[in-house]
């Protein structure tokens, strides 16, 4: 029995070539899918998302992050970005984004 990190297992028809296709058509043309985009990267796990992300660049010559970036914006393009980012790679970041904070505020105290 496999064990899980998290509440997204994977999904079991799952497809990484299709997902990409459909990821690329709620990106073309005028206009963002939105809904499709977040419906389909929450009911995937990371390690699916990970092979869309190759399946995406090998069908399109494109990083998948980037097209999603260029597509959106504000807070979803943020969540959209922390999703299809590996969790050792999103938990680092949030730690040194954590950390740099902390220790420029302890920076400033000792300014003063």
């Amino acid at each position: 029995m496999a064990s899980y990190r998290g509440s997204v297992k994977d999904f079991v028809n799952f497809n990484a070539k299709q997902d990409a296709e459909l990821l690329h058509k709620a990106m073309k043309g005028i206009g963002t899918d939105e809904d499709t985009i977040l419906m389909l990267l929450t009911s995937r796990s990371n390690n699916q998302r990970q092979e869309i992300k190759a399946a995406y660049k090998k069908a399109h010559g494109k990083d998948l992050v980037s097209a999603l970036k260029s597509e959106l914006g504000g807070l979803f393009e943020t969540l959209v970005v922390a999703l299809m980012t590996p969790p050792i790679s999103y938990d680092a970041s949030q730690l040194h984004k954590a950390l740099k904070v902390k220790y420029s505020n302890v920076w400033l105290w000792l300014q003063e």
